[in-house]
């Protein structure tokens, strides 16, 4: 394969395998004599059974062994991660390996070519292998494939899996487009919805198409186009299973909360995702008692065109709705319309999310708030940012964050949070004045330098999306400090 390949730095954490591993019985090819001679040897095989994940404090590590060809001089390896197969990046570079595995730093969501080469034996005669190429290997999980031009939620009616807690994945066609005109239920199974992370296929919404969901789920590497649906384009479903109901058993056992809700117990996770247009609420409880445990927002961009009431993130309408965790990173959140009647977050009630009231008296001081590395632009510009979040028991952390546009943080951070940091943030009011609790305690007022689009600026064949002018901060501390979203620093 006549490609020039990138090298990263994981490739020197790769380990060598100096003895042979279980997979050649132990057996030291210093010390050994198979009887192999004047032979050309064979390339060992490689399948699924060879590839086993090793965790540790630092990282994650694909160790990588194979049963033993007798009479080798050792083995010649190369692993590539091949997402953009046009242009290979080298994880481990024409390592010599004496015994029969080699362990490097896995990545999520990837996947790899392996090539393998016997090297010659001559003090036995023996000459190398060809070379075996492997490209089976991926940390994706194994998912089913949509069809172009099929019915996404159809598909997923027919096809979904039920009464398992392993994750189903479906995956959509890379560069495809997928219209959807109903909702894409996945009830109690959970679920991985995801397409290409270098190619996004693009989901375009329709009358009140959305996706719900009664269970942990992920969704990445896709575009929607939300113009044309009034829909939130992701809900928890409006009618909870009676099994996730507070006085299951199961739920007393191991929480022992006293709030009725419905737990949703694990992670939703938003990452890589672009939504344009969103008219109403981007993440919504339904107006049910949800009281789900960790709400990821990751590397994304939302651009909402809205001038209701409703908020952005709205557990509002039931008499708990709640987050546990709310975790936002490196993303960006901008308001198409100037908007004083809505909410960036909106909780049911206050009292009634204290983390100890749902998740029982040992979750005092743990629910809580992280955001970093996030714009927000007019979100929201005429309000507070955050509504009915709890008063106490709750963290909160905010860093290196911009609120262009975006009032009142001081509403979301309250005197009797357990803990909260905020540091390294900028605020800066366009619409409005700055609040005085706001610069003195949260952010510093100071200008960066963006700009808002009137009429959505989303263009999903873009590498910044077509946002590049509007949110790169170009004066003050967050263009020193590349404050932010980091994506337009690049």
């Amino acid at each position: 394969m006549n490609i020039t390949k990138k090298f990263i730095m994981a490739a020197a954490c790769v380990t060598l395998a100096w003895a042979a591993t279980s997979c050649a019985d132990g057996v030291e090819l210093e010390s050994y004599d198979s009887g192999v001679r004047n032979q050309q040897l064979s390339a060992p095989q490689l399948d699924a059974s060879c590839f086993t994940t090793q965790n540790s404090t630092d990282a994650t590590y694909t160790v990588m062994s194979w049963p033993v060809v007798y009479g080798a001089g050792g083995y010649l390896v190369n692993v590539d991660i091949v997402d953009d197969p046009s242009n290979p990046i080298a994880v481990v570079n024409d390592s010599i390996v004496d015994g029969c595995s080699i362990t490097f730093v896995q990545q999520e969501d990837t996947k790899y070519q392996i090539s393998i080469q016997t090297m010659a034996n001559e003090k036995l005669g023996n000459t190398a292998s060809e070379v075996l190429v492997y490209n089976d290997y991926t940390t994706l999980v194994a998912a089913v494939t949509v069809p172009v031009g099929q019915d996404l939620a159809a598909f997923v009616k027919a096809n979904l899996k039920t009464g398992t807690t392993d994750i189903q994945a479906f995956e959509l066609v890379a560069g495809a487009t997928y219209e959807v005109s109903d909702t894409v239920a996945f009830g109690l199974q959970p679920v991985q919805l995801r397409s290409d992370k270098n190619s996004h296929a693009t989901i375009v919404f329709k009358e009140k198409a959305c996706v719900t969901t009664q269970a942990p789920l992920t969704v990445k590497f896709l575009n929607f186009d939300c113009e044309n649906t009034s829909a939130p384009p992701i809900s928890l479903d409006p009618n909870p299973d009676a099994s996730l109901y507070y006085d299951q058993p199961e739920w007393q056992a191991k929480y022992g909360g006293t709030q009725k809700c419905y737990y949703i117990d694990g992670d939703i996770i938003l990452k890589d995702c672009i939504f344009r247009e969103i008219k109403g609420s981007f993440f919504s409880g339904s107006k049910a008692n949800w009281a789900l445990t960790n709400l990821s927002i990751n590397n994304c961009i939302v651009e909402g065109d809205y001038a209701t009431n409703e908020a952005f993130i709205s557990m509002y309408g039931a008499s708990t709705g709640t987050i546990l965790n709310l975790i936002i990173a490196n993303s960006t959140f901008y308001n198409l319309q100037e908007n004083s009647s809505g909410y960036f977050l909106r909780l049911s009630n206050a009292s009634n999310a204290t983390p100890q009231k749902i998740y029982g008296p040992a979750y005092a001081g743990k629910g809580g708030v992280t955001v970093f590395n996030t714009t927000f632009v007019r979100m929201l510009s005429g309000t507070h940012w955050f509504n009915n979040y709890p008063n106490s028991n709750t963290t909160f952390s905010l860093k290196r964050n911009i609120f262009y546009d975006t009032y009142l943080i001081q509403k979301a951070i309250r005197n009797n949070v357990v803990d909260f940091t905020a540091d390294d943030n900028v605020i800066w009011g366009v619409s409005n004045e700055v609040d005085a609790t706001d610069k003195a305690k949260y952010a510093t007022e100071d200008d960066p330098g963006l700009s808002m689009p009137n009429t959505s600026a989303i263009n999903f064949n873009d590498p910044y999306y077509g946002l590049k002018s509007y949110f790169t901060p170009t004066k003050g501390i967050a263009a020193a400090k590349r404050y932010g979203d980091p994506r337009y620093f690049e």
